[in-house]
């Protein structure tokens, strides 16, 4: 089952509201346990969520810079 874009953003967004600055360990190590398992479309997943949570964070600390 392939995941919509949107679903990918829903994810890396829960992600870093929930871990915060861990957000990146946490999607690192989802991804390596989805490696270990041999899970080839859950790794890919996973990548994907982590493009996704560094955009994030990105436009989270700007938004931060903005209100200073």
């Amino acid at each position: 089952m392939e995941l919509e874009n949107k679903t990918f953003w829903a994810i890396a967004q829960k992600i870093v509201i929930c871990y915060g600055p861990e957000a990146f360990g946490y999607v690192a190590s989802m991804a390596e346990k989805s490696a270990i398992a041999g899970d080839a479309g859950m790794v890919a997943a996973w990548h994907s969520i982590a493009e996704r949570v560094d955009h994030s964070v990105i436009a989270e600390r700007i938004d931060q810079f903005r209100e200073d």
